[in-house]
């Protein structure tokens, strides 16, 4: 029988197993150009989340990584979700340029 967690597997987990091929590919994915983005969906408790990790883990310190969690904003309104957004993305990539010099951004 194979083991079972109710919980996201750490990345470094021995019990993360059988995902390797969609992790490389996933990886190939982020370190190409951005020509697309990707959504992971699938049932609960499958392994999107433990995967995410890993790939999140795989990713640093080579490259700046925004996880949006939205479970922790369930029930936000529109303009609480894109400032939820905007936060993390802030947290993860710092601005190119003083943002006070912008003078027409969305």
């Amino acid at each position: 029988m194979a083991p079972f967690s109710t919980t996201a597997l750490a990345p470094d987990s021995p019990l993360f197993c059988g995902r390797q091929a969609e992790l490389d590919w996933l990886l190939r994915r982020c370190h190409a150009e951005v020509t697309a983005y990707i959504a992971l969906y699938g049932g609960r408790q499958n392994g999107k989340t433990s995967l995410l990790l890993r790939l999140e883990a795989s990713l640093r310190p080579a490259m700046p990584v925004c996880r949006l969690d939205f479970q922790l904003i369930k029930g936000a309104s529109a303009t609480q979700a894109f400032a939820f957004v905007a936060e993390r993305i802030a947290e993860s990539v710092p601005p190119a340029s003083d943002p006070r010099t912008v003078a027409d951004g969305p």
